[in-house]
């Protein structure tokens, strides 16, 4: 025994540290663990009103005018079966997974695609590869977290139209024009063109304008 003492000993001190090292473990882990599983289970930050202007001024045009054709179309033959008509479709990406990783453009297959550097994966193809300023301002939104005010599931609905086809016709993508005065019937009234559209509604309502008041009504309400 006097021969093998000094190893049970050298066993003993490491079998006591091991069971130290795991209390303090174990410990450590019961103090964080709440607040690790908090931060994990905390939802993204709220974008920020520039970060969505951001996104509607740059990257929505750029998804649009490059994009959607292939991955925004009412089909069952979306390429690669990526919908980027909506956020959902984005972050759920297609056959090869999510196309970004908010906040790290480097490994986002989207930022990888338009910067053409795999001969494999090229975003438009057709070498319509886009241009400096826009490759830029998509890693910079996907480096600010991608953030996106769109919604919707990530396929569009059997039946609907995309959003391409749906700005076909919305107000918001018409042409300003200039719109025809209406016809008022109390035309004495009327002193500029905006009196005019104001009057036509009064008159359809029913209503009429309230008498103009005199100067020193005026001065009062001043």
């Amino acid at each position: 025994m006097s021969f093998w003492k000094p190893f049970l000993g050298w066993g003993n001190r490491r079998w006591h540290a091991g069971i130290r090292l795991g209390a303090l473990l174990a410990l450590a882990f019961g103090v964080f663990a709440p607040t690790l599983t908090a931060i994990a289970a905390a939802p993204a930050a709220t974008p920020t009103a520039a970060e969505l202007e951001f996104f509607e001024q740059k990257i929505r045009p750029i998804l649009a005018d490059n994009c959607y054709q292939c991955h925004g179309q009412v089909s069952t033959k979306v390429k690669g079966g990526l919908y980027l008509t909506s956020r959902d479709g984005l972050l759920q990406g297609g056959t090869d997974g999510p196309v970004i990783v908010p906040g790290d453009p480097d490994r986002s297959l989207l930022i990888k695609a338009v910067r053409y550097g795999d001969e494999k994966l090229r975003m438009p193809p057709k070498n319509k590869k886009l241009s400096p300023e826009k490759i830029a301002d998509l890693e910079a939104w996907v480096r600010m977290g991608a953030p996106d005010p769109r919604v919707g599931s990530a396929a569009a609905p059997a039946g609907g139209a995309s959003i391409a086809e749906q700005a076909k016709t919305h107000w918001a993508f018409q042409p300003v024009r200039e719109p025809a005065s209406p016809a008022v019937r109390n035309a004495a009234w009327v002193r500029n063109p905006v009196d005019q559209f104001i009057l036509a509604r009064l008159e359809a309502a029913g209503l009429t304008p309230s008498p103009r008041a005199d100067a020193r009504t005026l001065i009062r309400r001043a």
